[in-house]
């Protein structure tokens, strides 16, 4: 796989560094461009007829290669990270592989057999949802929400280049969708609201502030009766300010049966830690499950696996 991965990237980032240097545009951009041309031949006219001629024949490169969704995502993860590095952006917009193939392992756990739908309340650039879908043998829905535009964009052509049908709001991740999930996932920001936003959420009425807590509850709604949530979280995510009210929300409607503490050394010094967040929307109270994962070496992670695999059996039968 990583001979095709390697193909990829090398032929798309050629494509791009060829719009990157000539007209002079982030590389992101030039990304958007470089996919516009692979799926639709797309060219921009402001190239002249030896830089389109060149673009067309590693297009066809491209086309001529019977590449597989996962090494797409793969090289496409690559490239995206050298376009963050480009603009100083924070690499944490995209979650890693590491992470992903976690909660691929959670689901098929949790959904052995049959379709499933699944909604992305924090789609990004959408490669933890392309990672969890490329990777699971269920037949899928797949979701997404992701309010800055760009990411959006960057998101659809992505699922496009594999093939991959996603349904995608451009939206903030606290208005309203209509889509019922068996599973949402999330890779979750930490922070505060503002004072006084036009939100009318019952959290936010009654003071909540911190971002997480409102997500949560708000997408409690697009869960199916006995679905599942699985969120990327900070560890100190239940000290936060008004913590008892969402406490008290969720007893009504949902509990908290799984939480997995994350290797330190994926954050930086100083950072409270992740840890990933599994809640069933199912009344009554169940014992919280903690798993904690020191790092993720081979021989560590074979060891996990055992303890996560009983964990998410005990789960899905509660």
């Amino acid at each position: 796989m990583k001979d095709k991965v390697d193909l990829f990237y090398d032929l798309f980032d050629e494509a791009a560094l060829l719009h990157y240097e000539t007209l002079e545009l982030k590389y992101l951009d030039a990304f958007i461009k470089v996919s516009e041309g692979i799926l639709w031949g797309e060219l921009d006219r402001r190239l002249d007829e030896e830089k389109q001629e060149k673009l067309k024949k590693i297009y066809e490169k491209i086309s001529a290669c019977d590449f597989c969704n996962e090494e797409i995502r793969l090289a496409l993860e690559l490239l995206l990270v050298k376009g963050f590095k480009h603009e100083n952006l924070s690499l944490d917009l995209m979650t890693p592989d590491s992470i992903n193939y976690l909660f691929v392992r959670i689901i098929s756990r949790l959904f052995p057999e049959g379709r499933i739908a699944i909604l992305d309340t924090a789609l990004g650039t959408g490669n933890l949802l392309s990672a969890v879908h490329n990777n699971l043998k269920n037949e899928t829905v797949l979701c997404g929400i992701e309010r800055d535009e760009r990411l959006t964009r960057i998101a659809c052509l992505a699922a496009d280049l594999q093939g991959t049908e996603v349904t995608v709001y451009c939206q903030d991740a606290l208005l309203d969708v209509y889509e019922v999930a068996d599973v949402v996932i999330g890779d979750i920001d930490s922070y505060y609201l503002a004072e006084g936003l036009p939100l009318e959420d019952e959290l936010y009425q009654r003071g909540v502030r911190y971002f997480p807590y409102l997500l949560l509850h708000k997408r409690l709604k697009n869960i199916r009766p006995g679905g599942y949530f699985i969120y990327l979280v900070d560890n100190d995510i239940f000290q936060k300010p008004k913590g008892e009210i969402l406490k008290a929300l969720l007893e009504k409607e949902a509990r908290l049966p799984g939480l997995i503490l994350l290797p330190k050394t994926i954050v930086q010094p100083g950072h409270p830690g992740k840890s990933i967040l599994i809640g069933k929307k199912a009344p009554g109270m169940g014992a919280l499950s903690v798993l904690e994962i020191p790092d993720f070496k081979a021989d560590t992670l074979k060891k996990t696996f055992n303890k996560l695999d009983m964990m998410i059996k005990n789960i899905a039968e509660e």
